[in-house]
């Protein structure tokens, strides 16, 4: 594994993590996920075989019904 490749996929955990506490930052995960696509680098080939821009969208779309059901509790 890459060292890009292990920066992507820890900002991704960072984001997530960071998803859950504020929704906005879901659509970071999207962006990270779209723009900086995997299978399209060189250091993406071990886990291009993955839906990241799909898991992206799910997890910002989590981020903002989570935050949703908090706001009317």
């Amino acid at each position: 594994m890459s060292l890009t490749l292990a920066a992507w996929l820890t900002l991704l955990a960072v984001f997530t993590v960071l998803s859950v506490r504020r929704a906005s930052w879901g659509i970071a995960v999207y962006m990270l996920t779209f723009f900086a696509f995997p299978a399209c680098w060189w250091w993406g080939r071990p886990i291009a075989h993955y839906r990241w821009s799909l898991i992206g969208g799910w997890i910002a779309l989590a981020a903002v019904l989570l935050s949703l059901a908090v706001k009317r509790r």
